[in-house]
């Protein structure tokens, strides 16, 4: 899924945001530079949307054209997206919610990642994406390297719940328990899905096509087999 992620390549983050010590990728390939005035200063928008402070990025090979920004609510630090508006006129949102980003459990600050969340045109389509945050009950809390853990350190990631196109018609993910996950450390705090993808439903005015991924469940304990079926509204399956 796309996202605005920090670079990780050349180092843990650093999360100094008023320093810009870290750099940005959008969909992981192109880097984000801010936009600086003839004074070598970041630019900074406090007007456009009061409440919020905005600074502008760019890639640093310029090819896309769109405008990105990077929106900081000054009541809630800690609540912060970014929206990118195409040369096509269409408006990408990442982060808009807390579901939507990565997070260090210890410091609401210290966001790793920001997901896709919403995309409209000026046609008025409308696709929206909504996650639900781990819940830990994939994981193993009796295992050894568990037991010293709390909540909030396991709760640090989130899955795709649903996506809504078009203003009507929903995709919905349906998540399982996995076994054999590995956390991951490069955001400088542990992150870990314990969940995998079962099955997949798209439906208006009711559920017209389910996707399962029963091998999902094998693929996780290291199986090298994927198995999918597919049954629709008149019962077929294949």
């Amino acid at each position: 899924m796309p996202a605005i992620t920090r670079r990780t390549d050349l180092g843990l983050p650093r999360y100094h945001d008023g320093d810009e010590s870290d750099v940005f990728l959008l969909s992981g390939a192109e880097d984000l530079v801010p936009i600086l005035d003839t004074g070598g200063e970041r630019v900074e928008d406090t007007t456009t949307a009061p409440g919020y402070r905005i600074h502008g990025y760019r890639p640093r090979t310029e090819g896309m054209f769109a405008r990105i920004e990077r929106w900081t609510s000054v009541a809630h630090p800690e609540d912060v997206h970014w929206r990118s508006l195409s040369r096509d006129n269409v408006l990408t949102v990442y982060g808009r919610d807390a579901a939507s980003r990565i997070t260090d459990p210890d410091d609401a600050l210290r966001i790793f990642s920001w997901r896709i969340s919403e995309t409209r045109d000026d046609k008025g389509t409308a696709i929206a994406y909504a996650y639900t945050p781990e819940d830990g009950s994939g994981i193993d809390e009796g295992s050894a390297h568990e037991r010293h853990r709390t909540a909030p350190m396991r709760d640090t990631t989130s899955y795709l719940r649903n996506i809504r196109y078009g203003n009507r018609v929903p995709l919905l993910i349906t998540a399982g328990s996995g076994t054999g996950r590995r956390p991951r450390f490069i955001s400088g705090f542990r992150v870990m899905a314990s969940a995998s993808v079962m099955a997949t439903s798209v439906g208006s005015s009711g559920a017209v096509r389910r996707i399962s991924f029963p091998g999902n469940a094998a693929r996780a304990n290291r199986a090298r087999w994927l198995r999918v079926d597919c049954s629709d509204r008149c019962g077929c399956r294949r």
